[in-house]
């Protein structure tokens, strides 16, 4: 009995009942175990083929290819880093004209609202019944009187050729329309100042100093300091 007892104890214990129980891969999980195998013998094919071409060379040669590769990435890098600021350059440049052309294009369109401007308050001047002629020196009326209400006109976003306040409003007649510059000079007509921009009417409104035609240099000395203002000689 005790020889029985032995050869038990002696015998290897059963690990088929603890050893953990394997799943089958399955066809998926072969493939790719199959295709992990086959990039690491290819891995190692490689390895041993730079080997090969390895062998033989002494340590410079190692060293200057090491070398080699390392001025290779580094050039690399550096033309990659000059096309990076090229790039970055002419983008800059690109939108610096953009800019230039933007503010040409706006200089452009103020100068020709400013020329529109000026032709359609010529045209209601003239329509208002402004004066002709103007100084020897080349002041005429309408820019002496320009001068002194140039800033009630402005050109809206349509294009049209508007009366504003003082506080840049649009100026309303009595039935709530846009108050014309025609209109507006024409309310001038009976202003003590501004009136002597216009010729006088059948009325009396307008031309508070009558007589048309050029200054000249001798009426011009005639006028008191009050005279010159109204005429916006001054």
């Amino acid at each position: 009995m005790s020889d029985a007892l032995n050869t038990q104890e002696l015998a290897p214990p059963d690990q088929s009942a603890s050893a953990p129980s394997s799943e089958p891969l399955g066809a998926a999980g072969l493939a790719a175990l199959e295709k992990e195998r086959e990039a690491r013998r290819q891995a190692e094919r490689r390895l041993e083929a730079i080997e090969k071409q390895l062998q033989g060379l002494d340590p410079d040669q190692l060293r200057n290819i090491k070398e080699a590769q390392e001025r290779e990435e580094r050039l690399r890098s550096e033309m990659d880093q000059r096309i990076k600021e090229a790039a970055e350059a002419a983008k800059a440049e690109a939108l610096q004209q953009v800019k230039v052309k933007d503010q040409k294009l706006a200089e452009a369109l103020a100068e020709k609202s400013e020329l529109y401007r000026q032709q359609a308050l010529a045209n209601a001047f003239q329509a208002a019944g402004g004066r002709s002629g103007g100084a020897e020196d080349g002041i005429t009326y309408f820019n002496a009187l320009m001068g002194a209400v140039g800033s009630r006109f402005k050109v809206n976003d349509a294009g049209d050729v508007v009366v504003i306040n003082a506080n840049g409003e649009p100026m309303l007649n009595d039935n709530g329309d846009a108050l014309t510059p025609t209109a507006y000079l024409e309310q001038l007509k009976t202003h003590p100042v501004y009136g002597h921009f216009f010729a006088p009417t059948s009325n009396g409104h307008g031309g508070g100093m009558r007589g048309t035609g050029n200054l000249t240099n001798g009426s011009l000395q005639g006028m008191s300091a009050m005279d010159k203002i109204s005429f916006g000689l001054s």
